[in-house]
Parts: C-alpha cells; sequence; structure tokens
C-alpha cells in the first residue's frame, strides 16, 4: 500500500466508479468505508520492505509507483512479477467516461 493519501484515497474513488477527485461527502465516506475493511489486509507500506518481499515471492499484491516496479525488476534474478494498471484506472491513465 502507498504511503500517499492522495493516492490510497483516489484510486479507493476509481475503484467505486467515482472520479479520483471527488469531494463529494457521500463519495469520500463511501472510500473510507472501503478502506477501512481493507485495512486488515495491509501489510507494509516501504519500498525496500516491497522489495524483499516480492524477491523472496512473500507477497501477491502490492500498490506502488511504476519507479517501485522497475526497481524490483533491477534485482538478479529479478521475480516473477507484473506491473498493472487497475482496469478501473489510476491517477493519470484509464479515468472513466465524462469523469475524472
Amino acid at each position: 500500500m502507498l504511503d500517499g493519501a492522495n493516492e490510497v484515497i483516489g484510486s479507493t474513488l476509481k475503484y467505486l466508479g467515482f472520479s479520483y477527485n471527488s469531494d463529494s461527502d457521500q463519495e469520500l465516506s463511501a472510500a473510507k468505508d472501503t478502506l477501512l475493511k481493507f485495512k486488515p489486509h495491509v501489510g507494509h507500506n516501504r519500498l525496500r520492505e516491497l522489495q524483499d518481499l516480492a524477491c523472496k515471492r512473500r507477497l501477491a499484491y502490492s500498490m506502488g509507483w511504476n519507479g517501485d516496479f522497475a526497481a524490483i525488476l533491477a534485482n538478479t534474478p529479478a521475480p516473477p512479477v507484473q506491473y498493472v494498471i487497475p482496469s478501473e484506472g489510476s491517477e493519470i491513465l484509464g479515468s472513466t467516461p465524462g469523469r475524472s
């Protein structure tokens, strides 16, 4: 999980089908509820730990920057990881039509 509030909340809003930049109290409340349900499944938010867990194949999913992914692939041997942009979109890519 990233340690950036804007990215985590924005991504959760996108996951729920809302604008990444929503300021709706109702939509932000829905994002908060979703994140609180997800909280018990969050392990680490430090790049060094992320790299270590990925290289030891002890990580199934992670939220991270594309640079984090590049750093993980720079290990020798590179772990079998895949960088994916969610179908719901992201901060810049894949916006829902008519929404930002």
